[in-house]
């Protein structure tokens, strides 16, 4: 769920970009998706994961899920619940919102072990055998041809399973992937200046001022840290600004303006700032003064009729 921005040198950008897709999200079933093994990865799964039961008194245990544990709220919970309530948890409750089929349509309702009833944690392995574990909780499909792949429902994972055994469980997946979706320009539009003093998505190496994108993006990261630490300021300045706690004026400035751009890709290989995660949470950072060292042995010499292009790439 973040964006950042990537400089792709040279000639068929998007080409470029390819090896590095997400197949569980692009879909692209192609050349850079592998299968791999993860059978032992699964079964150590079922060994020690657990999954959540209600142990009846004669010790009998049932699906919290089953709806004979969801009732009417009351007045007040219906209060608590709101207008709208879907499903969720209040500090007292959690409801669960769908079609009862008890003639009153799609409505909310309450979650409750009966007395005499116990809320239990048993592990995966006492309720599943493995092959049900993978089939029923996991919703892996499966085959008996230890060669099968690439079919509909064997696209992204399934399991070889020859007389009720389990060969091998199968995730395939780009392991080199780092986006989901990208964009020209996008959230990153116009990161180029050129010397006429335009700024643009892409153009000719030539045409760059790098002098002048360096020196805008300290006045940037000077402005964003005085606007962090007016007095006035009521947001988070560590979530809207990319602050670090503790850091200064000073590092902040050189962590944001040594380089405006987070990846760079020259001739298909993928060079970055960091690993990119969730909520633009960034591991494996590299210090701001090695990643700018990197990023202008990548762009500078270039032939002048290089093309460069700025794509914001999302994951």
């Amino acid at each position: 769920m973040s964006h950042f921005s990537v400089l792709v040198i040279g000639e068929d950008p998007e080409k470029q970009l390819a090896p590095y897709h997400e197949f569980e999200c692009t879909g692209h079933d192609d050349e850079f998706v592998q299968d791999i093994d993860v059978t032992e990865d699964r079964r150590a799964d079922w060994e020690t994961d657990t999954i959540r039961r209600l142990k009846d008194p004669s010790g009998i245990l049932h699906s919290p899920y089953d709806r004979k544990f969801y009732r009417d709220p009351t007045p007040e919970e219906e209060k608590e619940m709101g207008k709208l309530p879907g499903s969720g948890c209040t500090k007292n409750f959690s409801f669960y919102s769908e079609d009862w089929n008890d003639g009153d349509g799609y409505k909310a309702r309450i979650f409750f072990v009966p007395d005499g009833f116990e809320e239990i944690e048993i592990p995966m392995c006492k309720c599943y055998t493995f092959l049900e574990y993978l089939t029923d909780y996991c919703e892996i499909s499966t085959t008996w041809d230890i060669t099968a792949h690439c079919t509909d429902d064997h696209k992204y994972q399934y399991a070889v399973v020859v007389d009720g055994k389990v060969q091998k469980v199968i995730n395939r997946t780009n392991p080199n992937a780092k986006w989901d979706w990208y964009g020209l320009g996008g959230r990153y539009e116009e990161r180029l200046t050129i010397k006429t003093g335009e700024k643009v998505n892409q153009c000719l190496s030539v045409d760059v001022d790098w002098p002048r994108m360096k020196k805008d993006s300290i006045v940037h990261a000077e402005q964003c840290w005085e606007e962090a630490h007016a007095p006035n300021y009521k947001g988070s300045k560590f979530f809207e600004f990319g602050i670090e706690k503790d850091q200064t004026r000073e590092e902040y400035i050189l962590a944001r303006s040594e380089s405006a751009l987070f990846a760079v890709v020259k001739d298909g290989k993928w060079h970055e700032r960091g690993e990119m995660g969730w909520w633009a949470c960034v591991s494996n950072e590299k210090d701001p003064r090695d990643w700018n060292r990197e990023f202008e042995k990548l762009v500078t010499q270039l032939p002048n009729n290089t093309l460069l292009s700025v794509y914001d790439c999302h994951i």
